[in-house]
């Protein structure tokens, strides 16, 4: 390799300004082989031929390309017929001998022939022997609509009781109805959908009227005919309501394809009912409506007392829960159609203002006929009496039960939205399994269903400890699989599969195998001695031998197999605790002594103080951290999860998904296209998503068996970002949905189909989702919805604000924030609108620097991402408590960053490899560069 004599150098050892480049040069003293070799890659162009000499390697292009390409090897400009790593003037050009590469480096230039190095053939370095062939997608036959899997709520009781129930009478149909119970036509609110609009005209031109009589003090006397002009205005407008609710779809048709959300508990009458009342009943109307209420009732009795149960029943009126929710009625009595009760979810029922000896004798007076229709051996009338009358909905399933008419009683559970163990197990007994199965994955009810079942029906809870077990092994819930299976005999064999399957995943999942494997297999630990060694006296493994001790502390189990495995790892779990690893403290300490079985360390342990953990969570910092983002690498990256042991799932696009570890070498590479990602709670199982158009192609990644599933495709507005493993909660239009995700998109666990408004915000939480959803088009509601029973728990309308933007909280709520500049120019972010005396936090940086403020929250912290002029991201951690910076990272311009956030995470990721990870719990960080 000729050198040329430093009185031959050029002034200028490198190129200024912005000449085309036409090559790299990647020097053997900076890089070695394989980062080479993955510069070249990754800067490979059509036509382009590199060479490796013993200096480094070159890569000369077939056409030039803009000086800004010049990003991951030195740059090689053509004078004459030579490529240059340096500005060669004419002059100096004509000094240095004829070559191929002149290269300027330490004091030298390298003059180096084609000729002389060895070619370079990229495409063998590209081996696609691990990379599956995959169709394109194919639109053409889209899938059909998806498929509730969990049964159809009945209409009424009726299609449930059958005809043994005879007709009521007409008059006790609208005595039920005026005084709360809903007719089969009336609106639904359940799901939120607003009752009908004639029904508001109604009650708002009575409102009016009695409000100008009162107003002119017009009221007449009692006995005067002049009320009955306000009867007759309401009577007039009560029969126009009803006429126009007429036309709403029925119960039973609305439901026939679809679960409804769970119901608000303990709903209170509203404002204006309670107004409406206590002015009526301040009136000498209350003498009126109350006349016609004790005629009714004292008609009602006289048939109960004469023995005519049959008329009486067709009378009856119930007796409300009691609960004080119930609001006065202020309707004349009549008589129902049919005997129906009344719907799920009704915000409340009417009552009568009945004195409690007279609700005591009531009662007392349908329990005997409760008790005579029972020794008759009418049991469709004796639920009737039990559920509708009494409002005894659980003694009416025990009834039912015990009669053994366990098709019905599954059939009223769901009706009554009972709780989800109770709907599982009678749906069991009625041997529905396909809807009992499907009621457990979605609530996941499946322990305590099978605690109820295994006393009197052994073989209904052994069966669905089997399905039990296959659905946590669908969500990558492994042990827990094993833990549930392995009671059953014939079903032990696939338990030990599943633990030897997880043993060789490595990490802190093998360690905590290997914990069940002491339980449940003790005289195979003598098979792990060595491993246990190794396990001991490896500093490293401190994450997997505090995984041992989670699990023995949170299982609590004591056996020899335990006392093996704790007693050779009790000293490294103390010098973990001294080297400040992990939260041991001593009376944690002295339960795995206990559990370990090891006197002799007890007694030798001295009387210890742990230091203080090496890094505090990140929301106690006292002084601001500051962070840089790491290296660019050469990976466009589209998202990416963190999963256990340090490792992570990057989205890669068309070119897949790749699982790496914490230094980014790749562990395993799926060949479905990943734009985003969707993990399960247990990192274990991943959803990876791909846009086609307006649909998103969805796969499943099984990250233990290392296998993927194409579930289909969908269109969706807002979807969850993490699961289950089974449940994923998607949002399209104004239609909610928790799709089955275990082998396609075309099964619904549960859906709210008919949302007043399209959603425009989502936010899926560990214990809670939340919508916004716009209603109208100055109105916007906040829904809450409570897991895993995803029960509506709140519906709020939002009012305007005054600050710049509302952010759904990852609990329950909303904050509202803005941003100002204050005196010295800096960008102060403030909780709350313009004007509200709320907390307020400086976001650090010049004067005047920054716009385009975007906020982000996690569990007890906010996330403040800051774009400068120039293009450059600021990145700020808000404590939520004490609303002070915690931390700050500064990303580089033109980088193309996302940003994701979780309960306890967040981390930045961009178009140049890099990933910068935040562990908010632990306060620790993680950087990656990838290549």
């Amino acid at each position: 390799m000729p050198a040329i004599d430093p009185g031959l150098l050029p002034c200028q050892p490198v190129w200024h300004g912005n000449p085309p480049l036409h090559g790299l040069w990647f020097p053997a003293d900076w890089y070695d082989d394989a980062q080479r070799a993955a510069r070249l890659v990754a800067a490979w162009q059509p036509g382009a031929t590199a060479w490796r000499f013993a200096a480094g390697d070159a890569l000369r292009f077939a056409l030039p390309l803009p000086a800004d390409a010049a990003q991951l090897g030195w740059p090689l400009v053509r004078v004459g017929q030579t490529l240059s790593s340096a500005g060669i003037r004419p002059g100096e050009a004509a000094r240095l001998p004829e070559a191929d590469l002149w290269i300027v480096d330490g004091g030298r230039v390298l003059a180096l022939h084609f000729a002389g190095a060895e070619p370079l053939e990229p495409a063998g370095w590209l081996s696609v022997d691990d990379h599956a062939l995959l169709d394109t997608d194919d639109f053409r036959d889209e899938p059909g609509e998806a498929v509730l899997a969990t049964p159809a709520v009945p209409g009424d009781v009726r299609e449930v009781l059958g005809e043994a129930v005879a007709p009521a009478d007409a008059a006790q149909q609208r005595f039920v109805q005026a005084i709360g119970q809903p007719p089969q036509s009336r609106p639904d609110t359940r799901n939120g959908t607003t009752g009908s609009a004639a029904w508001k005209w109604q009650v708002a031109l009575t409102i009016m009227l009695m409000g100008w009589l009162l107003i002119t003090d017009r009221l007449p006397p009692l006995s005067s005919p002049g009320w009955l002009i306000p009867i007759t205005v309401w009577a007039v407008h009560h029969w126009i309501a009803r006429r126009l609710a007429g036309g709403a779809r029925p119960l039973a048709a609305r439901l026939v394809d679809s679960l409804p959300a769970r119901r608000l508990r303990a709903r209170l009458p509203q404002r204006w009912q309670d107004w409406v009342a206590r002015m009526v009943m301040t009136t000498p109307l209350a003498r009126a409506f109350g006349h016609r209420q004790a005629a009714y009732l004292r008609r009602m009795l006289e048939m109960f007392e004469n023995g005519r149960l049959d008329e009486a029943l067709r009378h009856a009126i119930p007796l409300g829960g009691g609960d004080g929710s119930d609001s006065p009625s202020l309707s004349t009595p009549h008589a129902r159609k049919d005997l129906r009760l009344g719907a799920p979810g009704t915000s409340g029922r009417a009552s009568l203002n009945l004195d409690p000896p007279l609700r005591q004798y009531l009662m007392d007076l349908y329990r005997r006929s409760f008790g005579k229709l029972d020794r008759e051996g009418r049991i469709d009338e004796a639920v009737f009496v039990l559920a509708e009358l009494l409002q005894s909905h659980a003694e009416a399933l025990d009834y039912l039960e015990k009669q053994q008419r366990f098709t019905q009683a599954a059939a009223l559970a769901l009706y009554w939205d009972m709780a989800a163990d109770t709907i599982v197990r009678l749906h069991c007994l009625a041997g529905d399994w396909k809807h009992a199965v499907a009621v457990a994955r979605r609530d996941n009810a499946f322990s305590t269903a099978i605690l109820q079942l295994e006393d009197k029906w052994p073989d209904a809870a052994r069966r669905l400890r089997e399905e039990w077990a296959a659905t946590l092994a669908a969500q990558g819930a492994w042990l827990e699989a094993v833990d549930a299976a392995w009671p059953l005999p014939d079903f032990r064999p696939q338990a030990a599969q599943w633990l030897q399957n997880v043993e060789q995943a490595g990490g802190q999942l093998q360690a905590r195998a290997l914990l069940r494997r002491a339980i449940l297999l003790p005289d195979t630990m003598v098979h792990y001695h060595d491993f246990l060694l190794g396990l001991r006296d490896d500093p490293a493994q401190y994450p997997a031998r505090a995984a041992i001790a989670d699990s023995a502390l949170t299982l609590g189990a004591r056996g020899p197999g335990v006392a093996a495995i704790l007693r050779p790892l009790l000293p490294g779990l103390l010098a973990d605790r001294m080297a400040g690893h992990g939260k041991l403290d001593r009376r944690t300490l002295s339960k795995l002594v206990t559990l370990a079985a090891d006197p002799v360390f007890a007694a030798d342990l001295p009387d210890l103080r742990f230091p203080p953990p090496a890094v505090l969570p990140l929301n106690q910092q006292q002084t601001p951290l500051d962070w840089q983002a790491p290296a660019a690498g050469a990976r466009a990256l589209q998202d990416a999860v963190p999963l256990n042991d340090d490792t992570f799932l990057l989205a890669l696009g068309e070119a897949g998904a790749m699982l790496v570890d914490r230094h980014g070498t790749p562990l395993h590479r799926f060949p479905q296209p990943a734009e985003r990602l969707v993990p399960a709670h247990n990192g274990q199982v991943v959803l990876a998503l791909a846009q086609r158009g307006t649909r998103w192609r969805v796969s499943r990644l099984d990250l233990l068996n290392r296998t993927a599933t194409g579930l289909g495709s969908g269109e969706f507005d807002h979807m969850a970002e993490q699961f289950d493993g089974i449940g994923w909660t998607v949002v399209s239009g104004s239609r909610l949905q928790v799709l089955d995700v275990t082998t396609s998109l075309q099964s619904v666990l549960w859906q709210v189909a008919d949302l007043p408004g399209m959603v425009t915000a989502f936010c899926a939480g560990t214990s809670v989702e939340q919508l916004l959803i716009q209603t109208g088009p100055d109105e916007v509601q906040l829904w809450c919805y409570h897991l895993p029973e995803r029960r509506l728990s709140s519906r709020w309308p939002q009012e305007k604000h005054t600050g710049d933007g509302l952010l759904l909280e990852r609990d329950e709520g909303c904050v509202i924030f803005h941003t100002e500049q204050d005196r010295d120019g800096q960008i102060v972010l403030h909780r709350g609108g313009r004007g509200d005396d709320g907390a307020a936090v400086t976001l650090p940086g010049p004067a005047g620097h920054g716009s385009g403020l975007m906020l982000k929250t996690g569990a007890g912290w906010y996330l403040a991402c800051r774009t400068s002029p120039n293009g450059a991201v600021d990145l700020f951690h808000v404590g939520m408590r004490d609303w002070a910076l915690k931390a700050a990272l500064h990303w580089p311009a033109g980088s193309g960053l996302q940003v994701r956030v979780a309960d306890d995470w967040w981390q930045v990721i961009d178009q140049h490899g890099r990933l910068f990870h935040v562990d908010v719990s632990l306060g620790r960080t993680l950087s990656l560069s990838v290549f």
